[in-house]
């Protein structure tokens, strides 16, 4: 409690704090008290003790982080110095450990941790050095490899080299004559703008070869090189072997007049030797037939042609003459090639019709689908361009253009129709697998007849028969074309049992003024009803024609007296 009192000694009043406690034991009161100024003053002078106090514990305090800082310092540099230095041991150690084997002495480390480090330094080091000799091992092992097989490689590469050369030797030379070959000579004509060559072979060489033997004939072909190779080195020409018997000279000049004197001049040294037989014994009659051609563009060509020529016409020689049909085949298959893919491309193949007719029965037509190559107004039948198509491997793609129109033709009709197939047709299995895809496809069961002329390739063909038979199952019939013009093999016939026979259109056309015709033809409709074959006759062109066939039995016939073939049914 506080109250006003009257300080000790002096006539001033101040809040004084009295302390009053009541001792009921002996029924006393204790009182204390204190003025308030009085407690400011003192709590002000213990302020300041206690300020001074924790000035000095705060000097002390710094004092004491400062001396352990220092301390620690020190402390830090010893144990960095000592650590270092271990360090220092452990990193000289791998440097010579990377130059030599050796071992860290553990014993000379202070620290515990650093001796296992060096216990295990050491025992990965060893593991170094032992994959190391191992590496060694292996180096050497592979470096002795390599040179062995650097050695067999350079071997090797030299044997290569040496079959390079004679694989080069071999592509450039004849292996019987040693003279140049046909690649020599296509290299060779490289080099120049035009040349002239001509070319030469054995006549009947075959007949050497068959009568005296192989052995004789090479003999020959030899002998004809070496004196060849001797006379041509000093008249500006190369010699050359194309094949068997066929030799070539080849001239460095442009003056063909000159080529023809040098040739004539070469071939009569040729022919004066003496040329014999395997034994020695029998003197050959050797001649030989040349031709000679200039330019630098088909010259072989050009060069054959007119050594077949010289042939056909029994000529001692021949030049080739760019003017002569008979000498430019070439140009004509140019130009049908051309123009067949022509007609492909720009779908000018159409199928042409001409009816096959009962005499019989008017309502009983059949058709045979014939092959053009409509232009414009020019109609090409295939006796222009049916071998060049062959040759140029269209063939197979006329024969598919014309399936493919014909059953689209008749799909639209209920007539029976026929095609022509070759042995080159049969032997296509592109082509008759889309044939039999088109009869399915189009549902022309017992509507299809296919042609066939009998040769002896289709007879010695293993899969002709075969074809026949699938072929059948699948509805269709077949035909022998141009049946009597004189290849028959009566075996084949049965065994291939067709449903008709189409005589020859040469026989029927002599039917009326040839009495070996008629005979023919009479034996042909004979044997066909022994087969049971129906006859169909072509190239019924009157109506004289027609009766004698309709006396002789047959009633199928197709010819222009019927009608030519056309465009439209």
């Amino acid at each position: 409690m506080a109250h006003k009192y009257k300080k000790l000694g002096l006539n001033e009043e101040s809040q004084k704090l009295a302390y009053i406690k009541k001792l009921k034991e002996w029924n006393w009161v204790l009182s204390t008290g204190v003025h308030l100024d009085k407690l400011d003053e003192i709590v002000e002078q213990n302020m300041d003790k206690l300020e001074k106090i924790q000035k000095h514990n705060r000097n002390m305090t710094w004092l004491f982080f400062l001396a352990l800082f220092i301390i620690l310092v020190f402390l830090s540099v010893f144990i960095s110095r000592k650590i270092s230095f271990e360090i220092g041991k452990i990193v000289r150690f791998f440097q010579r450990a990377v130059h030599k084997k050796e071992k860290m002495e553990i014993e000379n480390f202070k620290i515990e941790d650093f001796k296992t480090l060096a216990l295990y330094s050491n025992e990965m080091i060893e593991t170094i050095h032992q994959e190391q000799d191992k590496l060694k091992k292996l180096n050497t092992s592979l470096e002795e490899g390599i040179k062995e097989k650097t050695h067999e490689l350079e071997t090797l590469n030299e044997y290569l080299k040496e079959k390079n050369r004679e694989l080069r030797l071999n592509h450039y030379t004849d292996n019987l004559t040693k003279l140049s070959n046909r690649n020599k000579f296509t290299e060779d004509i490289l080099a120049y703008d035009e040349v002239i060559v001509a070319i030469f072979d054995v006549d009947a060489f075959k007949n050497i070869n068959d009568f005296y033997g192989t052995k004789t004939g090479d003999n020959l072909l030899i002998a004809i090189a070496n004196t060849l190779n001797s006379l041509v080195q000093d008249r500006s020409a190369k010699a050359y072997r194309l094949s068997s018997d066929e030799f070539l000279l080849l001239f460095d000049y442009s003056d063909e007049n000159r080529a023809i004197q040098k040739t004539k001049e070469i071939l009569d040294q040729v022919l004066q030797e003496s040329f014999y037989d395997e034994n020695g014994k029998i003197k050959l009659n050797v001649s030989m037939t040349w031709a000679i051609a200039k330019g630098n563009k088909n010259i072989l060509e050009k060069v054959d042609l007119a050594l077949n020529y010289a042939k056909k016409n029994r000529l001692s020689y021949a030049i080739f003459d760019e003017q002569n049909p008979h000498m430019n085949t070439h140009k004509h298959n140019i130009y049908w090639r051309d123009k067949i893919q022509w007609a492909i491309e720009n779908d000018l193949l159409k199928p042409y019709f001409q009816p096959i007719v009962n005499v019989q029965d008017e309502k009983d037509k059949k058709y045979e689908v014939l092959m053009r190559i409509v232009d414009g107004e020019e109609v090409i039948t295939p006796y222009m361009f049916l071998e060049v198509a062959k040759e140029t491997k269209q063939y197979h793609t006329l024969t598919r253009m014309m399936i493919k129109k014909s059953f689209e033709t008749f799909a639209q009709n209920e007539y029976d129709f026929s095609l022509n197939l070759s042995i080159l047709d049969v032997q296509n299995e592109e082509t008759i697998s889309y044939l039999k895809e088109m009869v399915k496809k189009h549902h022309m069961n017992g509507r299809v007849l296919l042609e066939i002329v009998e040769s002896e390739e289709i007879i010695n063909d293993e899969k002709f028969i075969p074809f026949v038979e699938e072929m059948r199952a699948l509805g269709v019939r077949f035909a022998i074309d141009d049946f009597g013009s004189g290849y028959s093999n009566f075996g084949f016939l049965l065994k291939m049992s067709p449903k008709y026979l189409k005589i020859d259109g040469a026989l029927v056309k002599e039917i009326t003024k040839s009495e070996k015709s008629l005979s023919i033809v009479k034996t042909i409709v004979s044997f066909a009803k022994q087969i049971d074959s129906i006859v169909i006759a072509e190239f019924v062109e009157t109506q004289e024609i027609e009766e004698v066939l309709k006396s002789l039995g047959v009633s199928y016939m197709q010819g222009y007296h019927f009608s030519p073939p056309q465009n439209k049914l």
